[in-house]
């Protein structure tokens, strides 16, 4: 597990886009974003299995809450997958959190990401009524 690095950009974005469209989902041009300095964004995490990336996540201030955190592009190659990367990420990404003080965690997600939703489900995240455009809403309380 390390930061995201600007040479990451290429083989991160192909991870996200072969999820995406093997999902028939359109392409996000936000996707193609990493390793780039962007106002919001606190961590921006990567995985790696034998030298070799195979996922990632984004921990960004919540835009409605300054003691809250926005969970993003969280992707793990399909070839990766059983194999604990996304577990090590979604870890990873919650000592972040708690480093920079934030109480609480949101993230959106479609329904056709099964595996995601089983993780976030898995590790304590509760459903949360949706009122935007995602089809699923999740949160996460760091502190009591």
């Amino acid at each position: 597990m390390r930061r995201v690095r600007r040479e990451d950009a290429p083989a991160l974005a192909a991870i996200a886009w072969s999820i995406v469209t093997a999902y028939g989902l359109p392409r996000d041009p936000d996707l193609l974003e990493y390793g780039k300095p962007r106002r919001g964004v606190y961590a921006e995490l990567c995985a790696e299995v034998d030298g070799e990336l195979v996922g990632t996540i984004t921990l960004s201030q919540h835009p409605h809450d300054r003691s809250a955190g926005w969970v993003s592009k969280f992707f793990v190659d399909p070839l990766a997958r059983g194999r604990g990367a996304g577990k090590a990420l979604h870890a990873a990404l919650l000592i972040e959190a708690h480093r920079a003080g934030m109480t609480w965690l949101e993230l959106s997600t479609l329904t056709v990401f099964h595996e995601a939703i089983a993780l976030y489900e898995a590790h304590g995240w509760k459903r949360r009524r949706s009122t935007h455009g995602m089809e699923r809403r999740y949160f996460l309380r760091l502190v009591d």
